[in-house]
C-alpha cells in the first residue's frame, strides 16, 4: 500500500542518525565490559568472598501452626532474603575490585561511560548494603524470637506481638528484648552492631559521604571522575560548585566494606546459631504428650 511505504520511509529517515551514535557507546561499553571480566576471572584468591549456604528448616508442613508462623519467619528472613543479601554483598566486593583494575587504565570517556551504566548502580548497592543488613538482622532476630517466645512461653506483657513484617520497634534496644530469653542472643546482638559500628568518630570520606547522603549515593559520589563538582541550591538557582570533599576511589570503597561483609557472615552464622536453639526448643514442646502441633 502507498501509504504503508510512506510510513516505513518516514520511519527510517526519522532515526538515521542515532544507530552509529547508540554503536559507538555499545562498542565503548563492551569492550570495557570485556576487560571487567577479565579482570574479574584474575582476581587473586585473597579477594573472592566466601558465600554462606541457606539454612533449612525443615517444617512439618501442617497448617495454621505455631510451628508453621516460626517456620515461615525462618525461611523467610534467614533462609533467603538474609542468606541472599549476605552473599551479594560479598559479590558486589569482588566485582568492585575488578571495576578498580579496569578504571585504573581506561581513557576518561570510557571511564564516565562505564561509571554511569556499569560502577554507579553496584557501588550504590554495595554502600548501602551494611546500614541495611544491619537492621534486617535484628528484624528478623525480633521475628524468630518472637514466634519461638509464644510457642514456649517465653512472652511477657511488655513485649506486643511482631507479626507484621512492615513494622518495627522504635528504638534498637527493643529489637532485643525479645531475644532477651535466648542464649544466643548476646552473640547475635554482638555481630549485628558490628555489620555497621555506631561509631561517634567518623571522618573518614566515605563516611562522610554516607552520612550526607543517606540512601541516595548520588551521581557526584565521585569514583575518580565525578568528585570534584556538587550541585548547590544558591541565591535561588542551582550552582555547580567545586567542592574541597576528597575524591572517593573503588579501592577505598572495597577497604572499608571488607570488615563489615565479614562482619555479615559472622551475624549469618551467629543467627542460624539463635534459630536452632529456638528450633531445638520448640521440637522439645511439640513431642511432649498433649501438646498441639
Amino acid at each position: 500500500m502507498p501509504g504503508h511505504e510512506h510510513h516505513i520511509a518516514m520511519t527510517h529517515q526519522q532515526f538515521v542518525d542515532q544507530p552509529e551514535a547508540w554503536a559507538q557507546q555499545t562498542n565503548l561499553l563492551s569492550h570495557g565490559f570485556e576487560q571487567y571480566r577479565t579482570a574479574l576471572d584474575a582476581l587473586p584468591a585473597e579477594q573472592h568472598r566466601p558465600l554462606v549456604t541457606k539454612p533449612s528448616f525443615h517444617r512439618r508442613l501442617t497448617v495454621f501452626t505455631l510451628f508453621d508462623g516460626w517456620g515461615t519467619v525462618a525461611q523467610t528472613h534467614l533462609g533467603y532474603m538474609l542468606t541472599n543479601e549476605v552473599n551479594s554483598f560479598g559479590q558486589d566486593l569482588q566485582k568492585l575490585a575488578a571495576w578498580a583494575c579496569v578504571l585504573k587504565t581506561a581513557d576518561t570517556e570510557v571511564k564516565h561511560e562505564l561509571l554511569v551504566e556499569f560502577v554507579m548502580p553496584l557501588a550504590t548497592h554495595a554502600l548501602n548494603l551494611p546500614f541495611a543488613l544491619k537492621n534486617r538482622f535484628a528484624f528478623a532476630a525480633m521475628r524468630l524470637s518472637d514466634e519461638a517466645n509464644r510457642i514456649s512461653k517465653n512472652e511477657t506483657c511488655k513485649l506486643k506481638k511482631t507479626s507484621d513484617d512492615t513494622k518495627a520497634p522504635n528504638t534498637w534496644n527493643e529489637f532485643w528484648n525479645y531475644c532477651a530469653p535466648w542464649s544466643s542472643c548476646a552473640s547475635v546482638r554482638g555481630a549485628v552492631e558490628e555489620i555497621f559500628p555506631d561509631l561517634k568518630s567518623r571522618l573518614r570520606p566515605i563516611d562522610t559521604h554516607r552520612d550526607r547522603y543517606v540512601h541516595r549515593i548520588p551521581q557526584y559520589l565521585g569514583l575518580g571522575v565525578l568528585e570534584t563538582a556538587s550541585v548547590e541550591w544558591d541565591h535561588n538557582k542551582w550552582t555547580v560548585k567545586r567542592t574541597e570533599l576528597p575524591a572517593l576511589d573503588l579501592d577505598e570503597i572495597v577497604a572499608v566494606l571488607t570488615p563489615y561483609h565479614q562482619a555479615s557472615l559472622q551475624a549469618h552464622a551467629a543467627l542460624c546459631a539463635l534459630a536452632n536453639e529456638q528450633l531445638q526448643c520448640i521440637q522439645v514442646l511439640l513431642n511432649q504428650p498433649g501438646s498441639s502441633s
